[in-house]
């Protein structure tokens, strides 16, 4: 199997809720390619965390959002070139923190989402800064029939 385009499941973000509060990125998603013969990805497999929202969206303060964690990109097959493979966390929304009391926490899938910034308004100092997500996981597995490790 050739891959040559781009098959993508990035996490989504930034965006807000019903409500217009501000939201953390979205974890990334996850692509799983199984084949009897071997897989050559010369494109672009993409499941990448989403990227948090800016300080002050949506009206919420000054506070950034945290943004997903990066995804699952899982090969199986007798032999696997992995190609190009994005399963990078998702950046920290841009701006400066203000006094309010905290940003949203990003969504986690193959790496942890990140943090949002956490202010204590009581002293008016930032608590916790805004992290990035962490990266997520490529798994390249070598079997001669993937058919064998799934449930029939």
């Amino acid at each position: 199997m050739t891959i040559s385009g781009s098959i993508t499941a990035n996490g989504g973000g930034p965006g807000s809720d019903s409500y217009g509060d501000a939201l953390g990125g979205g974890g990334g998603g996850i692509i799983i390619l199984a084949s009897k013969a071997s897989i050559d990805n010369t494109g672009t497999l993409s499941a990448a965390g989403g990227q948090g929202n800016a300080a002050g969206t949506f009206g919420s303060g000054g506070v950034l959002y945290a943004p997903g964690g990066g995804g699952v990109v899982h090969l199986l097959s007798p032999g696997n070139t992995a190609g190009t493979v994005n399963v990078g966390g998702g950046n920290v929304g841009s701006g400066t923190t203000g006094s309010y009391t905290g940003g949203n926490g990003g969504g986690a899938s193959g790496g942890n989402g990140g943090v949002g910034t956490q202010y204590d308004e009581n002293n008016g100092t930032v608590t916790i800064s805004a992290t990035a997500g962490s990266t997520g996981l490529k798994i390249l597995t070598t079997v001669t029939d993937p058919a064998t490790l799934f449930v029939p």
